[in-house]
């Protein structure tokens, strides 16, 4: 495999809106922070050591620099290219049995290896439940550490807040650190020319966790077990963003590479750093570093301005609007009706219309050909998306394959629904695997359940 060339002058004008381990302590805070900065300004997207930097900084930034230089030379597969050899499962503290994941687990192909991510005090509750399991064989769990904190207090990220918000422990559900059903989001995956898997994890995933109130140096992100999936084969490299995985897409087309990220990763990336460092940071100094980390071709933002959100609070993922299917095919979901809802509820539908409007017309002048994958309002307001699904092409057959979500409680006029979203993805070369869940009651997908390695 041959080094990608680097591109100059990477971050394009149209970001389609106008505007989702360890902290080292201020020192490193402020040395990513000008990183940030430098990335943002600079034609080359180099990084450089800043003059005012003190010895013991110094040190720090090259621990920094030597983490972002394992992402130098990585290729991201996009997902449709990928073939569901391994995939990455995982469960937080209050999952304690596979009744989200079974049924996408039974519909995974019979050569899928899983790694299944969970708190040790599940691990004899899901062994047992595994036991009965056609898939058991093919499960390597990776158990990992739970944290408890009597003290200190948890810090919680929401993109459309001005600041963290902090939460005593006592009364907070998290007294542990619970980890996650939702895979898709810990990370995003690269891969070195050698082979080498690189899982790219963000800065934190939903909260820090503050084991002394009065000092931000003994902050825990709490990702920071993710470094425990190390022992399945795969390196982790922390990234200063904050991001979900369910938020960001990655296509590349003739040699160039593309990322999709939907609005709230510049919300919940300035909100993180402006709140730990006092530092606020601008719209093109966020794409500036997801050009940087990568090293895209070209950066477009998914948004639109709704006072301090950039995303609906229906579609908070842009996997929730769009799937990539290769070739220049999108699927794209489209409200097929609109009958007559609460006004709140109504005002919510007509936004996330008018982001699905913007999303399609940023699609089309990127030369992609969009499906419309269709949704009821109702589907809409139950987060039940039909292109929240999982492409990959079949090891044994090489025919390109999707697992669609089919939900619940089923109207005759949504059966109707799902054979034509079936019938618009065969339309495109796919064969389409139906997988029955229930991930919608807490407002995921099947996508959101599983992050394909390879």
């Amino acid at each position: 495999m041959t080094r990608r060339k680097r591109r100059k002058n990477k971050v394009p004008p149209e970001a389609f809106a106008s505007s989702r381990s360890r902290l080292a302590g201020w020192q490193i805070v402020h040395i990513i922070i000008g990183l940030i900065i430098v990335a943002a300004v600079s034609t080359a997207i180099s990084l450089v050591i800043v003059n005012r930097l003190n010895h013991k900084d110094s040190s720090q930034l090259d621990a920094f620099n030597s983490q972002l230089e394992k992402l130098r030379d990585c290729q991201i597969v996009p997902e449709y290219k990928r073939r569901l050899k391994k995939a990455v499962f995982s469960l937080g503290t209050v999952n304690t049995t596979l009744s989200l994941q079974d049924g996408l687990l039974s519909c995974l192909p019979e050569y899928t290896q899983i790694i299944l991510l969970l708190p040790e005090c599940n691990l004899k509750a899901i062994e047992n439940e595994l036991k009965d399991k056609p898939y058991c064989d093919r499960v390597r769990i990776v158990p990992f550490e739970e944290h408890k904190h009597k003290d200190g207090c948890f810090l919680l990220v929401f993109p459309d807040k001005n600041k963290l918000v902090q939460i005593e422990t006592r009364d907070y559900w998290g007294s542990k650190q619970p980890g996650t059903a939702w895979a898709q989001d810990l990370f995003e995956i690269m891969r070195k020319p050698e082979g080498r898997i690189i899982l790219l994890t963000p800065e934190v995933h939903k909260y820090y966790c503050c084991v002394d109130p009065e000092t931000n140096t003994k902050m825990l992100a709490d990702n920071v077990y993710l470094k425990d999936i190390s022992i399945a084969g795969a390196e982790v490299v922390r990234s200063p963003l904050v991001f979900q995985g369910g938020n960001i897409f990655v296509d590349e087309i003739n040699e160039q590479r593309i990322v999709f990220c939907g609005g709230d990763i510049l919300n919940t990336t300035r909100l993180v750093w402006h709140s730990i460092s006092g530092k606020k940071l601008s719209d093109s100094e966020i794409i500036g570093l997801v050009t940087l980390i990568f090293n895209a071709d070209r950066v477009v933002v998914a948004s639109i301005d709704v006072g301090d959100r950039l995303q609906p609070r229906l579609m908070y993922h842009l996997d929730q609007a769009m799937v990539l299917l290769g070739d220049r095919v999108v699927g794209l979901t489209r409200i097929v009706n609109q009958p007559s809802v609460k006004p709140a509820d109504d005002n919510e539908v007509r936004l996330v219309m008018r982001f699905l409007a913007k999303l399609k017309t940023v699609l089309l002048g990127l030369g992609y050909k969009v499906i419309d994958i269709d949704i009821t309002v109702d589907n809409l307001l139950h987060y039940q998306h039909y292109v929240n699904a999982i492409p990959y092409i079949d090891v044994e057959t090489g025919q390109k394959t999707l697992l669609m979500p089919v939900f619940s409680k089923q109207m005759n006029f949504q059966k109707e629904l799902e054979k034509r979203n079936i019938a618009s993805f065969e339309s495109v070369g796919y064969e389409v695997i139906t997988v029955p869940t229930n991930a919608d009651q807490i407002k995921g997908g099947i996508h959101c359940l599983v992050n394909v390695l390879e």
